[in-house]
């Protein structure tokens, strides 16, 4: 079923059940997300590469909003939905963009068993080898996560368009492939600090 929902570009991807953190200070997007509050209603959230907007987003809903500053601007706390992919586009009146979407949903059942094991032991791998602990908050989601490989790319130094491949991809079983190439490569040739310091880069996400 189409649906139109605004969209708020970004150079971030939000994952399916991830939860990230936002500053809001434009005020288009001020309106777009004081909308969402008030009405307890979703937009999207679509990464932008080279100033164009990917056909493939995750829906959003405010869980939480935080600092409320003195010119207007606020923090808010976004978890990922679904994802959707964009048929059409249009601006609002306001200055966003409105999108009409369709649900973009895997093809697939979950990857087996042994794939998931051998993911969770490359990236446990990984993170030793760039000496960060991760805290039990992660690890439990990780444990009820419907998409492991989701719950693990929010940790594992991705650049953006790796992560926006990441979110195209329509298998979860290609998914886990897709990163156990990435943590073969630094397992093979990373030097530990340029690792240490692309993962740490890409931990805006929150654990809960």
């Amino acid at each position: 079923m189409d649906t139109i929902i605004p969209i708020f570009p970004l150079h971030i991807v939000v994952y399916p059940n991830s939860v990230y953190p936002l500053h809001i200070f434009e005020e288009r997007y001020k309106k777009l997300v004081l909308n969402a509050i008030r009405y307890n209603t979703s937009f999207g959230i679509t990464p932008m590469i080279d100033k164009k907007l990917t056909p493939i987003g995750t829906i959003v809903r405010v869980e939480e909003k935080l600092n409320q500053y003195a010119n207007g601007e606020f923090d808010i706390v976004v978890r990922g939905l679904e994802r959707f992919k964009i048929s059409r586009w249009w601006m609002h009146d306001i200055g966003y963009a409105e999108a009409l979407i369709k649900i973009f949903k895997d093809t697939d059942a979950p990857a087996n068993q042994a794939m998931e094991s051998a993911l969770e032991y490359k990236f446990r791998e990984a993170l030793e080898k760039v000496h960060l602990v991760l805290d039990d908050g992660f690890w439990n989601n990780l444990i009820v996560a419907k998409s492991k490989s989701f719950k693990i790319a929010e940790k594992s130094g991705l650049s953006l368009e790796q992560q926006v491949l990441l979110l195209e991809t329509k298998t979860e079983e290609e998914r886990i492939s897709m990163l156990l190439t990435h943590f073969s490569k630094i397992t093979e040739y990373q030097q530990q600090r340029t690792a240490a310091i692309r993962i740490s880069m890409n931990d805006g996400y929150i654990n809960r």
